[in-house]
């Protein structure tokens, strides 16, 4: 069972529809589920491994751990919202940030495409260089898990 410091106050069906239609999308069932109870916060345990392409710099970065999921709240540092608007140039536009780990990676849940559904790791060590116009890809985003209801069953000490 999985256990949250700094846990949320569960965000309404009306604060997520509202989230949805800003960012147009419109967020997987589990990931819903999650924020109208918990809705963020430091999870115990933390550990999740990770699945990698042919990145030849992964070889260490097999498992890994949440810092923080983020929620519909204003607490500074897991907010979605913000954790939305300062990233999104930088990460695969069909993904929202949702959490990090304790190095500043982030936490991705596409929303859009072919891996709609899917959790997965973006490595803020390996981005491109979206300041020089590089369009943001999936060099340096890890697969993690099928959808969020695995993702945090796939958590661990």
């Amino acid at each position: 069972m999985i256990e949250y410091d700094y846990q949320g106050i569960p965000a309404s069906r009306d604060e997520i529809a509202a989230f949805e239609r800003k960012l147009g999308v419109k967020l997987p069932p589990a990931y819903v589920a999650f924020l109208t109870s918990t809705n963020g916060g430091q999870p115990t345990p933390d550990t999740f491994r990770v699945s990698w392409g042919n990145q030849p710099w992964a070889g260490f970065l097999e498992t890994m751990s949440v810092g923080e999921l983020y929620g519909l709240r204003d607490d500074e540092g897991l907010s979605l919202e913000e954790g939305y608007e300062s990233m999104a140039e930088r990460i695969p536009g069909e993904a929202i940030p949702i959490g990090n780990d304790p190095g500043g990676s982030l936490l991705l849940l596409f929303v859009k495409g072919p891996f709609v559904g899917q959790v997965h790791i973006w490595i803020q060590d390996y981005e491109v260089d979206f300041e020089r116009g590089e369009i943001p890809d999936m060099s340096n985003v890890g697969f993690i898990a099928e959808d969020f209801a695995k993702f945090l069953a796939c958590l661990s000490e």
